[in-house]
């Protein structure tokens, strides 16, 4: 069943002419027995956006969220785990050109 749109044409306040405002008639109250399968959705929906978000798979935020208490709590663990895998991140490449540096320093000393 779909929602009837009433699509009056309404006086833009500062403007002469008039311009569609679309009035959409909608009944937000969900069956009992459709509860469920919206809020599954709504959660799935929740998942991947904030793995998107983060960078992370959705199965691993599925996981954090299920150990902790509410989602607000799996937020902020996962912006703990970006923030500390960014970290982790810079520690590994300024390691790796150290090595890269401290390679070439002892290749001239062999050269000379």
């Amino acid at each position: 069943m779909s929602a009837p749109v009433n699509n009056n044409y309404t006086k833009v306040m500062g403007q002469g002419d008039a311009s569609p405002e679309p009035e959409l008639m909608m009944d937000a109250e969900i069956h009992d027995s459709d509860v469920r399968h919206f809020a599954q959705l709504g959660f799935a929906l929740s998942v991947k956006t904030l793995a998107k978000q983060h960078g992370f798979h959705e199965n691993t935020v599925r996981n954090i969220y299920m150990q902790l208490n509410d989602y607000a709590e799996a937020m902020e663990v996962i912006e703990e785990m970006r923030d500390a895998a960014e970290e982790q991140a810079v520690v590994a490449i300024l390691k790796r050109k150290e090595e890269d540096i401290k390679e070439e320093e002892d290749v001239k000393e062999e050269e000379e």
